[in-house]
């Protein structure tokens, strides 16, 4: 059956493939098939609760309706161009922020995806100095200031007892991937975060124009 004839293809499900669906980086609806939630696929391990065939433009879920977050990582496996060895971590890290910006009707002046591929160190910085309005000294100082320790970072000894400094060893797209999905995690509890992502947004609309 075609997701645009499925039942429960409406409300926040339309919503969140609205906002996946910007910069036409999803196929129109009816383009898309879903299986029937039983009887699950081979593929489907006991603890999988979702699956995407992107080359066939096919989708399952364990249940139907599936949980927003759930449709949104399995949508994200539809949209081509990311690298296969981060493919998880797009679906991952991003399905959270793509089910809040359906919940708030916004559908963003770029897609998604684009955070973990078009977005710089400085780019972030910047982004979190507007949503703050502080001017942060760099990535550091930010997650100093909010009590978040991510692996790119590490502790090392001052003069007031300890800092935050960037391991040099992490590459910046790392980092920011890294930055950019602790931003996300955060920003359904604080609106500054989520306001720092929104801003990244429009700054990535802006370069890729």
């Amino acid at each position: 059956m075609s997701l645009c004839e499925v039942e429960w293809f409406k409300g926040l499900y339309r919503k969140i493939y609205g906002v996946l669906s910007a910069e036409g980086m999803l196929p129109d609806p009816c383009e898309v098939k879903v299986l029937p939630a039983e009887p699950a696929p081979p593929e489907a391990r006991s603890g999988t609760y979702g699956l995407c065939w992107r080359d066939r433009r096919l989708l399952w879920f364990r249940v139907q309706p599936p949980p927003p977050v759930d449709f949104a990582h399995e949508l994200l496996h539809l949209i081509e161009g990311k690298e296969l060895e981060l493919e998880e971590v797009y679906a991952y890290n991003l399905s959270h922020l793509v089910v809040m910006l359906a919940r708030d009707n916004i559908i963003p002046p770029a897609n998604p995806v684009r955070l973990f591929k078009d977005v710089t160190t400085d780019m972030v910085v910047d982004a979190i100095r507007k949503a703050y309005n502080y001017q942060f000294k760099d990535l550091a100082e930010f997650f100093e200031f909010i009590g978040v320790v991510p692996p790119f970072l590490k502790m090392v000894p001052s003069i007031n007892g300890v800092r935050f400094a960037v391991r040099k060893e992490y590459p910046e797209r790392l980092i920011v991937i890294m930055a950019i999905s602790e931003l996300i995690a955060g920003a359904e509890f604080d609106k500054y975060m989520y306001r720092a992502v929104l801003e990244l947004l429009k700054m990535v609309a802006e370069r890729v124009k």
